[in-house]
């Protein structure tokens, strides 16, 4: 979760758990950026879905 390009919110799963999950909060405008990069980098190559209402 990236809020207002000032904060983000990381949620992180054990790899050997999958009932436990982690979280990190950061306002570290290094941080903040590349994860920006990579939600605008993947939304680029995002395929619409095509809807189907028969």
């Amino acid at each position: 979760m990236i809020k207002d390009e000032d904060e983000v919110l990381l949620f992180i799963k054990n790899e050997g758990n999958n009932k436990e999950m982690s979280a990190m909060w950061t306002n570290s405008e290094t941080i903040i950026y590349s994860k920006e990069l990579l939600f605008n980098s993947i939304w680029a190559k995002a395929k619409p879905i095509e809807k189907d209402f028969k």
